[in-house]
């Protein structure tokens, strides 16, 4: 009789318990990162430049495990056309993990930026090319 009973229970629990679970699922979905498109092909303000290198630089960044990679790389090759004013070396955001190369990139001059990452020294390296 009680094994009758408990058998049941059966559908009615699945009634509480699928809910759950589903909510579970969205809530592991949602906390999941989603990465940031990274333009290679810019012609546009300093502001829009400077915000798709710093999202290039991040995406490198993740990609690489946060500095535990040990394989050098490569990540972007972007060419870089400012349209208003030049982009410095101090504009961007100091990290420890980012070396900047060049000391400026000049307004309405076309220009090659290289992301690499090393993984020798474990940082994000900003190259100009042109």
């Amino acid at each position: 009789m009680k094994l009758l009973s408990a058998v049941k229970l059966v559908p009615e629990m699945m009634y509480i318990v699928i809910p759950i679970a589903m909510i579970i699922i969205l809530v592991y979905l949602a906390w999941q990162q989603v990465q940031v498109e990274c333009h290679t092909d810019l012609n546009s303000t300093y502001d829009v430049v400077l915000l798709n290198l710093n999202k290039c630089i991040n995406n490198c960044w993740k990609k690489h495990d946060f500095g535990r990679d040990l394989e050098t790389d490569d990540c972007y090759l972007i060419d870089v056309y400012i349209q208003d004013r030049g982009l410095k070396k101090d504009d961007f955001t100091p990290l420890d993990y980012v070396r900047i190369d060049f000391d400026e990139l000049e307004p309405l001059f076309k220009h090659k930026v290289k992301i690499r990452y090393d993984g020798d020294e474990r940082i994000i390296i900003l190259v100009k090319l042109e």
